[in-house]
């Protein structure tokens, strides 16, 4: 059974060669510190956003130039896709602080007019 690590850390070799290279990595000595036998990286304005790991096939062959092409592109939409999601969630997250904001300065006028109204009913209790 083979083992993976939950988080690749940012200085783990396999991370630095794909920030470096922007390309897939067929596995090797240096990346042993858990078995896989392709990355792909995920890719989004220049920086590596994550990988996708795969083990070897079904049938244990390698992968062939045209998948490793396929796999690379895919990879790379998906890190696109990420980022619309990112970007889509953090436009939501935008929305509902602006609905929190103006129910705040709702209830900041609110209290106003009643302290207004308090401020004219003191003057009048004072005379």
């Amino acid at each position: 059974m083979r083992h993976k690590p939950a988080q690749i850390e940012f200085n783990d070799p396999l991370a630095v060669e794909m920030r470096a290279e922007f390309l897939p990595v067929v596995n090797q000595d240096k990346n042993a510190l858990f078995s896989f036998n392709i990355a792909l990286p995920m890719l989004r304005r220049g920086e590596l956003r994550g990988l996708i790991i795969l083990e070897a096939k079904a049938n244990n062959e390698s992968y062939r130039p045209d998948e490793i092409e396929v796999l690379a592109y895919t990879a790379h939409q998906i890190g696109h896709d990420l980022d619309g999601l990112q970007i889509q969630y953090l436009k939501a997250e935008g929305a509902i602080q602006m609905k929190h904001y103006e129910m705040a300065e709702l209830k900041i006028l609110e209290q106003q007019k009643t302290i207004d109204h308090l401020q004219v009913a003191f003057r009048q209790i004072s005379i």
